[in-house]
């Protein structure tokens, strides 16, 4: 009977060392070897090439872009130094991956390896999705809180004494409503803050209830600062109206006293 092996083999060079190290037997003329040609090896060797060309310029494509969010960031001047400390360093441990996987690439000696590399690349590169969000998430935030800090500095500047009761009652309403908002940002913020450890499904659904929240908060800040633009507009109006009255009421006094002093004098003069 005779002993028929086949063997594949996916290197030239792996093949080289394996038929200069076997002695051939002496029923060899027994034995059916099938070894690929050198332009079959070749062609596999150019195709794991390629998709190692494809597989690096994609993750160098990904630097160069995580490099350019670095200069947005930093030069966005709705963000504060915190939040672009924050991101900063999201981005630089992200490179660092991309860098770390990039070097699994270039000694990945087989399509398989490679390809299991390739994955890993993808779900890094998903999660830079969320660099974007959270950028938009905290200029929102950071909006509404100048749009509150507003709103508190125009209710110090309200002469509660000149507003009648119903106005009254809508300043200290809306005084409430921005202490919700504050504390609807707190949330949303805290969301924020747990993108970056989340899956990109996750980190989906996350910004998603984030946006919802500061929606909610903005509704409550703007109909509270207009409330207490309003109540302070009608302060104003208040104490001109008073102290037109006052002035009047002045002038109306310094024109007697100046009448009397007239007649008293000309009573004088034709008494003389």
């Amino acid at each position: 009977m005779k002993h028929i092996a086949k063997i594949t083999i996916t290197s030239l060079a792996f093949a080289s060392i394996m038929i200069a190290s076997v002695p051939a037997p002496v029923f060899a003329q027994d034995i059916s070897v099938s070894i690929p040609s050198e332009k079959t090896i070749q062609k596999q060797l150019d195709m794991i090439l390629k998709v190692k060309e494809r597989a690096i310029k994609t993750v160098d494509q990904s630097i160069a872009s995580l490099n350019k969010f670095s200069d947005r960031i930093n030069a966005n001047a709705k963000l504060s130094q915190e939040q672009k400390n924050q991101l900063l360093s999201q981005i630089n441990t992200h490179i660092a991956n991309l860098q770390s996987v990039k070097g699994k690439i270039n000694s990945d000696t087989t399509a398989q390896t490679i390809q299991t590399d390739i994955k890993t690349f993808s779900s890094s590169a998903k999660a830079m999705g969320s660099f974007s969000s959270q950028i938009s998430l905290f200029t929102a935030t950071n909006d509404l809180k100048k749009i509150i800090e507003t709103g508190s500095t125009l209710v110090q500047d309200i002469d509660m004494s000149k507003l009648d009761a119903q106005t009254q009652e809508k300043v200290a309403q809306a005084k409430e409503k921005i202490a919700q908002a504050q504390t609807m940002i707190a949330e949303a913020t805290a969301k924020i803050n747990t993108l970056s450890q989340q899956t990109p499904a996750e980190a989906k659904n996350t910004v998603k209830e984030a946006r919802a929240i500061l929606q909610k908060a903005r509704s409550l800040t703007s109909k509270a600062v207009s409330d207490i633009k309003t109540a302070r507009r009608k302060s104003i109006q208040k104490t001109k109206q008073i102290n037109q009255t006052n002035k009047s009421t002045q002038t109306g006094t310094s024109n007697t006293i100046i009448q009397k002093n007239v007649q008293h004098i000309y009573k004088g003069t034709n008494n003389n």
